[in-house]
């Protein structure tokens, strides 16, 4: 027996089931749109990111990178890991993000980054200290407003039981 996983549009859902019927082997053993099974976390990611945008704190798509990397080093609890940047590429488009970073941009940035974080380095030649600076705070602003919110989650939880 085997599992899977299909994300479709709306449009296409019912022909791909009306497909399925037709097949006697095949059960469909439940069905659910993504905002139905959003986390808390993806939530306060994605309000987070909105803030940072709106902000000004993104100023280059590459920005994006520094979000995916501390992300996956498990600053952010109960957060996703994005084995690729396609995977966080998808996670940004189901949220809602607009413009999407390029993959390779997501790849050549993450080329160029030394170390752990808060202490990320940078081996490309246009960085300098304050260039160093800024894109490590902008993994520090969202870690900041990620926690920020998710502490809001917590008190309306606690406020409301």
């Amino acid at each position: 027996m085997k599992d899977v996983v299909l994300r479709m549009d709306d449009s296409a859902f019912e022909t791909v089931l009306n497909f399925i019927k037709l097949c006697p082997c095949v059960e469909v053993v439940s069905e659910y749109s993504y905002e139905e099974v959003r986390k808390d976390v993806d939530i306060c990611i994605e309000k987070a990111i909105f803030e940072l945008k709106e902000n000004g704190v993104f100023r280059k798509p590459s920005d994006y990178t520094y979000i995916m990397q501390v992300i996956n080093s498990k600053k952010v609890k109960d957060a996703p890991f994005f084995l690729t940047p396609d995977m966080f590429r998808l996670y940004l488009k189901e949220i809602g993000v607009q413009p999407l970073p390029g993959r390779s941009t997501i790849y050549d940035t993450i080329q160029i980054m030394d170390s752990e974080y808060p202490h990320w380095t940078f081996n490309d030649p246009k960085v300098d200290e304050v260039e160093t600076l800024r894109r490590n705070n902008v993994a520090r602003q969202f870690l900041s407003t990620v926690g920020r919110l998710q502490r809001g989650f917590s008190d309306r939880i606690s406020d409301n039981g």
